[in-house]
């Protein structure tokens, strides 16, 4: 179950940094766009935790490498059992 909240919460994240890069291809105001997904149906703590630091530029991790490698080990692992 893991592995299919982590492929969802990938797709949102990529889905919000295009729409930030389409925003400011536009000229528009990044914080306008942050505020407007903060109050419709798609606010949710990774749009309010993710888009300002997307908009920032700011990529700091905040999961261990060697735990997601652990996952995606896992996973191929179970193929062969």
């Amino acid at each position: 179950m893991k592995l299919v909240v982590n492929m969802i919460m990938g797709v949102q994240l990529n889905a919000l940094a295009e729409g930030i890069a389409l925003t400011e291809a536009s000229d528009l105001p990044v914080n306008d766009l942050l505020e407007i997904l903060s109050l419709g149906a798609m606010a949710s703590p990774m749009i309010g935790m993710k888009g300002p630091a997307i908009a920032k530029r700011s990529y700091g991790a905040l999961f261990k490498q060697n735990h997601h490698c652990r996952y995606l080990c896992d996973r191929e692992l179970r193929k062969f059992n």
